[in-house]
């Protein structure tokens, strides 16, 4: 810190006391060297090449670039979630179709396996019975997968 000289011989200039100015004894600018590199004699950072200077060209480049984040961002924070919102919906509901397809063949089969046991005699039936118990059991599971997620896809859509 460097303080202002003394005072003498100055008049006062109105009624107030002499206040002492104190300066900072470092440059005025001191991020002037750091942008202007082609006025310093070192390398600000290591992929600084020694025939780059500072151009309006250059200016306008981040300029855009840092524009371009800032909209890209606000496009992500708008924009994407009105577009995925609609795509969960109708995924879900693709999804919940391809399930009750699935359940109604599975459904289909369970009757056939139902008939098969009710036409077996009473002492081969073990099996008949196995594949009527799975049939069903598989048809239960798609049907209920294909419902609940006909049911998510309407949650999402009035979310």
């Amino acid at each position: 810190m460097v303080d202002a000289p003394d005072p003498t011989g100055v008049p006062p200039m109105g009624l107030h006391p002499h206040v002492p100015i104190v300066m900072d004894a470092a440059p005025l600018h001191k991020r002037t060297q750091y942008i202007y590199r082609q006025f310093t004699g070192h390398v600000p950072h290591k992929n600084f090449r020694h025939s780059q200077f500072v151009t309006m060209e250059g200016v306008w480049k981040r300029v855009a670039v840092r524009h371009g984040v800032r909209y890209g961002r606000e496009f992500f924070k708008h924009i994407v979630p009105a577009v995925l919102k609609p795509a969960r919906t109708l995924w879900n509901q693709l999804i919940g179709f391809l399930f009750l397809s699935f359940g109604a063949i599975f459904g289909v089969k369970t009757v056939r396996y139902g008939m098969d046991y009710m036409k077996a005699p009473p002492s081969g039936g073990t099996g008949e019975l196995i594949r009527l118990a799975m049939a069903g059991f598989c048809a239960f599971v798609m049907l209920w997968y294909g419902v609940s997620s006909f049911l998510r896809a309407r949650r999402i859509s009035r979310s």
